[in-house]
């Protein structure tokens, strides 16, 4: 078979998503992130949140969130209990997992263009943590901000 998505055929994907044998990596564990996080890992998968914020990661390890969202404290608590949700501030995890999903903040500057820094900062991490043949980049919630991912940046690390 020929290469799909991820620089793998679509036979070992399959294997991978249909008997979760691999881990998923988030990068960024704000709002987004720990919401992403929590449900994945309530599916099923283990999840390996990456926060450049200590507290954050301190945080999520006792169980605990200040995101507010309905029954997030409860997916994150049950989670974390089971094994299936950590933090870390390790980017390192990133070469134990399949699968990278970045969900940094894209803050507007004074002329409300959106600031980039953290998402540049987040794909040069996890660029230098993939594996060869693995891909990654980082992108913005497309709604907010069309186009960002593929006008800043090109997988896996070289922003501009």
């Amino acid at each position: 078979m020929g290469e799909g998505a991820f620089g793998r055929s679509d036979a070992e994907i399959d294997l991978l998503v249909r008997g979760k044998r691999s881990g998923i990596a988030g990068v960024g564990f704000g709002y987004i992130g720990t919401v992403i996080g929590a449900v994945l890992a309530d599916r099923g998968w283990p999840v390996t949140g990456i926060d450049v914020r200590q507290t954050v990661v301190d945080e999520i390890n006792l169980g605990k969130t200040t995101v507010p969202e309905p029954r997030l404290n409860e997916l994150v608590a049950n989670n974390v209990r089971v094994g299936r949700l950590c933090a870390t501030t390790d980017f390192g995890v990133i070469a134990d997992n399949d699968f990278v999903i970045v969900t940094v903040g894209t803050p507007l500057g004074p002329d409300f263009e959106p600031i980039v820094d953290d998402i540049k900062a987040a794909a040069r991490a996890v660029g230098e943590h993939l594996h060869k043949g693995r891909r990654g980049g980082a992108t913005a919630p497309a709604k907010r901000w069309p186009n960002i991912s593929s006008s800043r940046c090109t997988p896996p690390t070289d922003c501009r």
